[in-house]
């Protein structure tokens, strides 16, 4: 965007046109920011050409949107999917004829189907160079989180239930939550389960609509239910709920965003094993930076600040009751075992508030809107108003390290610890200790310790400091020798923590096997550099100490990392800069490379008068250490700065700072009379220098011509600055001024001037500026050795030119020509030149403007053209080895289990399986053994090319004048090949298909796997006697992925070339070469499958006739009655009953009954209907009966499923007719099998036969003398 807001350059740019949206658009790049922080990834931002440009739309395409879809904290899957109503729209160009049309999303949308939102601040532009930029603002929210509980913890048999669920969803719009299951099941017997919710969806039906700001949070949205539940028999039970948001984001601490792990809470009834009723926390997000937190303490008597509480580690103690205030940094969201806390006053969602319980522990969370920092930590409620003095926390080199940490040093380092405890009060204190070192040939030093007097032993002493060298007070301890390993351990045989194993403490210090000679101490060359106001060069200078070199702390920047001092250093060989003060040293940044630089960067709580030390540690442990002191001009002597003559004559006067820098125009200088005179108060001494454009570096003269320096001291320093001899202008240019006294050095400094004019040339020249010429790397070299060559050009005319570069060695006939275009007057452009070094020493030449037509005019041709000489020595360089090889990694096992925890089996011909509905729990087994043997070969075979090359590099250059080969690489050891590991794909997809309900989950491919539970075994494949139901299987398959190990080593040869002269004096000069090896390998993991049945549970039944009804059936007049021949009157027993054939194909276990019924629904004499219902009860494990029932003088009697009604001779069953009982039966599961009451013509089951038996009525039962009918009993 131009300064009037509009895309520019006008008519340069392709009109473009997206469905949906009127008017002809332009695109421009943009940036995003999400919840205030500017995002690296820029995107396209389109307005309309027609108008200023506005906030437009901001649209990414498909490659790019899954990215902004997880940075904005949604579901990628789902709303790609097509369900999240967020559909992608076709960008065109007008008339374009090359543009390809492509499909992208609309960022607005994703980031509300993400539960976020946009906003807008004012225009969206904000300014960038000489023109706007777009800028669109998004704010994210986090996760939704939930809770399930019951009343108490215990219960007996038929006591009821209550069962609490809530969750929380945090989202913009669309806001609620997605209920996917609640359920209950009894966990000892597997019976018992009760599905209370599923898939539900509760909206947010209040009309509340957010406003959305920079600043912005939305108003939670609470979901809260109870639930009555009634426990027929002991065991341990388990309540699970599933949720999302209706934006189909898991639940806070699920492993992907897709995939929402349950809450669970588990209670007994009955006789059980006891549990732990805490219901599970949220864990942290992937990926968050740990920070610290504010907490204030309401407690009866005293209230306490604790300030700045460091995340997790030791547990505090506060008294029951006590009210917790939680303050953090940024806006986010506060748990107390799982479930929102309540917010500070006015929805203040910095602050978190709670209450402790009675008794025990619970653990406060807290994750920032932006899911960048989280922190928590453990609170227990103390027993009796007593608290506990916490484990001692150790600080090494000044940051907390935990148990079992293994950390580097280079020799000549040093390592310091601190430790520290917070008692039973909640205070801190030092933690005074004893310090056990193992040394590499086993033996244990405790320290510290001192002489007892008599020279007769030691006496070891508690304290809460130690350092490694260790030396006492006869010269004696532990040294750190290169190469060594060492352990530190805390001792506690005379602390506070000597019986309390939990506040174990170890770490593991490995001294790296270099060494630093002084040849090579000597060797490493130091160069500082700097920007105004720093008085060091941007080229950068060479130095060995900072003698005499002012320091201001007024000159320097405050950042949010500390004081910017505006300079950086560098050092010839690669290592590490430390800032040391108070004997502390601190990292300045990573380990650099050879002349890599580093900026200086102190602590933001320095004070005048401190002296700082910059210490450099070498990778080979040579160490330099350059002091300064942190000055103040407070109390310095003022001074003043004017433009005046020789007469006196002022044109303007003015204070100035050390440090500071005047700018002035050419055009500023009335006439030449006039100059600048600097006025310091004090006498003292004066120099100036110019910052040459070309080497960036400062310089005590200009074209020949010396600048203004005062060698005696004085109070006035006149500063005449070169001018132009044609046009008497002041050349423009950057000047320092600096001076110096000689009583009072503290008070030292300098001042920029900064002239700027046009340069006066009439006349048309093109230049080579002969003394910029370098090739990189620095020669002399290894013929063929790729390098670049680097040199400047200079436009010195008043025109501007399009004009051509030929470069070529002298060797060579055939020039490569190089375009110059728009090459602007006055401008020093750079020329970089890829090439091998020849196969013999000889020129490199460049000609500009070789045909001398572009332009024509200039004024000195000579400077055109220049050749520079390049030095070839010692042999070629070899080709690094490279490459690498693919390992197999194993195969991803799936094992799969029964609700009862019963592993199915692995069968030759048939599969193993589970009943119909019945959960199955798929268990993902990554396993880490062939993974790690990868690992463990990768690093063997990266570490031996490492040798091998190292070796032939140090071969290929040999010859007399060749010594002090030394070969280095960078990394010089694969320590773990786990650290250069890459998995793809992330997550992997774990699904189940089949003639049920399919279901996916997501597994990380670096877990070790995990559990999954199954709920979609809905259709049945198989009967138990294995007739098939149908021909698909269920089938749990889970992809593979592949662990990419790419690799970069650099190789850095130093050598000396060697020359004597006629008398014999040699010379050396120290040449440099190097090379890199890349490679990659992998570990293919493959995927897994497992097909299982799912085994249809059925029964039998059948009608019986009571003892008394046999007897008189054997003894009737009816010869040819059947077992199934009744008399109206006579009692049917029904019966259901599990055969052999019903048993689990494999387990050998009888399905389940949970309930059973008989029934008959038929029409009588005189249309007269009969029906009756009866309720089944378990007689054994296998068989079901009616209830019995006790009858005065006969004992028990068995219900049938008759009725009185049924054996009326006018109005019962009719002789000759044919009836059926009909039988309902419930599995576990919920499964039914058999005919629903009145339903006669839908049954469900393999065959309906079983659970329907028809009967014959031969006669009435009055037929038979002296048996009544049983209605009178």
């Amino acid at each position: 965007m131009d300064l009037n807001k509009e895309l520019a350059p006008e008519g340069q740019y392709d009109i473009l046109t997206i469905s949906g949206i009127e008017g002809q658009l332009g695109a421009t790049i943009s940036q995003i920011e999400i919840n205030g922080v500017i995002d690296s990834n820029r995107v396209l931002g389109f307005a309309d050409t027609n108008k200023k440009a506005d906030r437009g739309w901001y649209f990414v395409d498909n490659t790019e949107a899954p990215a902004w879809i997880n940075r904005l904290g949604g579901n990628p899957n789902y709303i790609l999917g097509g369900n999240a109503n967020v559909y992608s729209k076709k960008i065109s160009a007008v008339e374009a004829i090359n543009f390809q049309p492509y499909q992208a999303y609309n960022l607005a949308e994703l980031a509300t189907a993400s539960g976020g939102a946009g906003y807008t601040i004012g225009d969206n532009l904000e300014p960038n160079g000489n023109g706007y930029i777009s800028v669109g603002h998004f704010r994210t929210t986090p996760q939704p989180t939930g809770q399930v509980s019951t009343n108490k913890t215990k219960y007996e048999v038929n006591e009821q239930v209550t069962i609490s669920a809530n969750a929380t969803d945090y989202s913009y719009y669309d806001r609620g939550i997605l209920v996917w299951s609640l359920s209950v099941v009894n966990k000892t017997t597997g019976r018992g389960y009760h599905s209370f919710v599923t898939n539900e969806e509760i909206r947010d039906q209040s009309g509340y609509v957010p406003v959305v700001s920079e600043t912005s949070t939305p108003k939670p949205f609470v979901w809260t239910n109870s639930y009555q539940y009634k426990p027929v028999e002991a065991g341990l039970y388990e309540v699970t709920l599933t949720i999302t948001d209706r934006h189909h984001r898991s639940r806070q601490g699920s492993p992907s965003i897709n995939v929402s792990t349950p809450y669970t809470y588990q209670f007994t009834v009955g006789d059980a094993s006891p549990i732990d009723p805490k219901p599970p926390v949220d864990p942290e997000p992937v990926g968050c930076k740990r920070t610290t937190m504010d907490l204030r303490i309401e407690e009866e008597k005293t209230v306490r600040e604790l300030l700045g509480v460091a995340d997790q580690g030791e547990t505090i103690t506060v008294e029951k009751y006590a009210t917790i205030i939680a303050t953090a940094k940024k806006p986010g969201s506060f748990t107390k075992n799982g479930v929102a806390m309540q917010t500070g006053s006015g929805d203040n969602r910095k602050v978190g508030i709670t209450e402790a319980p009675e008794s025990g522990t619970f653990k406060i969370a807290y994750t920032s809107e932006d899911k960048t920092e989280c922190w928590e930590k453990s609170i227990a409620v103390k027993r009796g108003g007593q608290g506990v003095d916490q484990c001692p926390i150790v600080m090494v080199n000044g940051k907390v390290l935990s148990s079992g940490a293994t950390i580097e040093l280079s020799p000549g380092e040093e390592i310091r610890f601190k430790s520290t405890y917070r008692d039973a009060a909640g205070e801190v204190n030092p933690a005074s200790i004893l310090w056990d070192v193992t040394k590499p040939d086993g033996t244990v030093e405790t320290l510290p310790r001192r002489d007892k007097g008599d020279r007769a032993g030691w006496v070891t002493y508690n304290s809460d400091t130690f350092r490694l060298p260790y030396t006492d007070e006869v010269g004696e301890g532990v040294t750190l020798d290169k190469g060594k390993t060492y352990r530190v351990k805390l001792n506690y045989n005379q602390a506070l923590w000597r019986d309390r194993p939990e506040c174990d403490w170890q770490i593991t210090i490995k001294i790296r096997d270099i060494s630093c000679s002084i040849a090579e101490q000597e060797r490493i060359r130091f160069k500082r550099y700097g920007e105004q106001p720093s008085q060091f060069p941007p080229g950068g200078e060479s130095f060995s100490d900072f003698k005499f070199i002012p320091f201001y702390k007024e000159n320097f920047t405050l950042t949010p990392e500390g004081y910017q001092t505006h300079m950086r250093v560098a050092a010839s060989s690669s290592g590490t800069w430390y800032v040391e003060r108070n004997n502390e040293r601190k990292l300045l940044g990573q380990k650099l490379g050879a002349s890599e630089q580093q900026a200086v960067v102190l602590p933001e709580d320095i004070e005048v008068g401190e002296q700082i030390k910059l210490v450099f540690i070498s990778e080979t442990g040579c160490i330099r250490e350059f002091v300064f002191t942190v000055q103040g001009y407070g109390r310095c002597y003022k001074m003043l700065i004017s433009m005046e003559t020789l007469s006196g004559q002022e044109a303007w006067t003015r204070p100035i700072q050390r440090g500071e820098t005047i700018r002035l125009q050419a055009s500023d200088f009335p006439d030449k009379r006039y100059d600048l005179m600097l006025f310091t108060s004090e006498d003292t001494k004066m120099n100036t220098q110019w910052l040459d454009p070309v080497s960036l570096e400062w310089k005590f003269s200009r074209d020949g011509r010396s600048l203004p320096s005062d060698k005696l001291p004085v109070e006035s320093h006149w500063i005449r600055l070169p001018d132009d001899d044609v046009t008497d202008e002041v050349l423009p240019g950057l000047y320092m001024v600096a001076f110096y006294g000689e009583s009072n050095e503290t008070c030292d400094g300098y001042i920029f001037i900064e002239i700027e004019g046009a340069d006066t040339t009439d006349k048309e020249n093109l230049l080579i500026l002969k003394e910029s010429f370098a090739i990189a790397p620095k020669q002399p070299q290894a013929a063929g050795t790729t390098g670049v060559i680097t040199f400047q050009i200079k436009n010195a005319g008043k025109l501007k030119h399009d004009t051509k570069l030929a470069v070529r060695w002298d060797s060579s006939a055939k020039e490569t020509m190089l375009d110059v275009d728009g090459f602007k007057p006055g401008e020093v452009r750079t020329i970089k030149v890829p090439t091998q070094y020849p196969q013999k020493s000889e020129d490199f030449i460049a000609h500009l403007n070789p045909a001398q037509n572009q332009p024509e005019n200039e004024t000195n041709w000579a400077d055109n053209r220049a050749k520079w000489p390049v030095k070839i020595v010692g042999g070629n360089i070899p080709q690094p080895p490279g490459g690498g090889e693919d390992y197999e990694g194993g195969e991803i096992g799936l094992e799969i289990y029964d609700s009862d925890g019963r592993q199915l089996q692995k069968l030759p011909v048939h599969a193993d399986g589970v009943w119909e509905r019945e959960p199955a729990k798929i268990r993902v087994v990554i396993d880490h053994t062939k993974i790690n043997e990868g690992y463990q070969k990768t690093q063997q075979q990266i570490n031996q090319k490492i040798t091998d090359y190292a070796q032939q590099l140090e071969q290929s250059v040999s010859g007399e004048e060749i010594k002090n080969v030394k070969v280095t690489a960078n990394p010089g050891w694969i320590a773990d090949a786990k650290s250069l590991a890459v998995y793809t794909p992330a997550t992997l997809d774990l699904q189940v298909t089949g003639p049920g309900v399919p279901e996916q989950w997501q597994v990380a491919s670096t877990s070790m796997g995990g559990e999954f539970v199954y709920t979609g075994t809905t259709v049945p494949t198989q009967t138990t006697w294995r007739q098939v139901l149908q021909n698909q299987k269920y089938k749990a398959e889970i992809n593979g992925f592949v662990i990419t190990m790419n690799y970069k080593i650099d190789f850095a040869l130093s050598y000396d070339v060697c020359t004597k002269d006629e008398d014999d004096n040699e010379t050396c000069e120290a040449q440099q070469a190097g090379s890199t090896m890349t490679g990659r390998y992998t570990i293919t993991v493959k995927g897994g499958e497992r097909l299982f049945e799912v085994f249809e549970p059925n029964a039998t039944s059948s009608v019986l006739h009571t003892a008394e009804w046999a007897e008189y059936h054997g003894r009737d007049r009816y010869p040819d009655s059947t077992p199934l021949d009744f008399y109206a009157g006579e009692r049917i027993l029904a019966r259901v009953e599990l055969q052999d054939r019903h048993r689990h194909p494999v387990s050998g276990q009888f399905p389940l009954i949970a309930s059973a019924k008989a029934w008959i629904s038929e029409t009588g004499r005189r249309q007269t209907s009969l029906q009756s219902l009866l309720d089944l009860r378990a007689i054994s494990s296998q068989r079901w009966g009616g209830p019995s029932y006790a009858v005065a003088k006969l004992g028990q009697r068995e219900t049938g499923v008759d009725t009185p009604l049924m054996g009326d001779k006018q109005y019962g069953f009719e002789k000759g007719a044919s009836y059926a009982v009909y039988y309902q039966v419930q599995f576990r599961f919920g499964v039914n099998k058999g005919f629903s009451y009145w339903n006669k013509t839908t049954g469900q089951g393999h065959e309906h036969a079983d659970y329907r038996v028809p009967f014959r009525i031969i006669a009435n039962a009055w037929e038979r003398q002296g048996v009544r009918n049983h209605s009178t009993q």
